[in-house]
């Protein structure tokens, strides 16, 4: 799945802000390393036209990142037509949106459910979803300043990235934790470098302000 050409600045309620950012492909018009990263299974939901479970799953997951509330109903949804269905690797999503959802907070004990997912995903053989779950737990670390659970995060997305795929899910943990660009990274994006890590470290940022209100 080839990235998008999009790139604009993240705003609340706006699905497309994290998506927007991710690296360009050949087959964008852009030039890129050799073999070039690919890019996240999830990158491309826009182009989805039809309702489906892995449609509104990925919603979910992409607006998780920028609005909690608004994740809660499309999380709703996503379980709807997720009902009855064997859909492991969707319902997996499902469960790394909700700790979008509520990165920052110790909701039901994010770190805890990240623990139990990362078991999850290793039986259910989808390693491609690991480098996800770990950028996802440091959404989380970033939002709550925890600088020692970011860098053990950041060592487990390394390992996970170790052969090339999805190494660009460390650019993007780094820039939300508003960490030096890893020196070894091949990454090209559609902006310059500096842009697109302000855009994910304002994630962060909008999340402090605007922490998820739990019951």
């Amino acid at each position: 799945m080839t990235a998008t050409a999009r790139s604009p600045t993240p705003t609340a309620g706006s699905p497309h802000a994290p998506a927007a950012a991710w690296p360009t492909s050949p087959a964008s018009g852009a030039t890129s390393p050799s073999p070039s990263p690919p890019s996240p299974p999830w990158a491309g939901w826009a182009a989805t036209t039809a309702s489906s479970p892995t449609a509104q799953t990925l919603l979910a997951l992409v607006t998780a990142f920028t609005d909690p509330l608004r994740a809660d109903d499309e999380l709703a949804l996503a379980h709807q037509y997720l009902a009855g269905l064997d859909q492991r690797a969707t319902t997996l999503y499902a469960h790394v949106a909700a700790l979008l959802r509520d990165a920052g907070t110790d909701h039901d004990d994010v770190t805890d459910r990240a623990t139990v997912l990362r078991t999850e995903i290793t039986v259910a053989g989808l390693p491609w979803l690991t480098p996800l779950l770990e950028t996802a737990l440091a959404f989380h670390h970033a939002v709550r300043d925890a600088h020692d659970d970011l860098t053990a995060t950041l060592d487990r997305l390394r390992e996970a990235t170790a052969n090339g795929d999805y190494a660009y899910y460390i650019d993007i943990a780094t820039a939300m934790g508003n960490l030096p660009q890893p020196t070894e990274s091949t990454t090209l994006w559609l902006d310059d470098p500096h842009t697109v890590r302000q855009r994910w470290r304002a994630l962060v940022i909008a999340r402090q302000d605007h922490p998820r209100r739990t019951q």
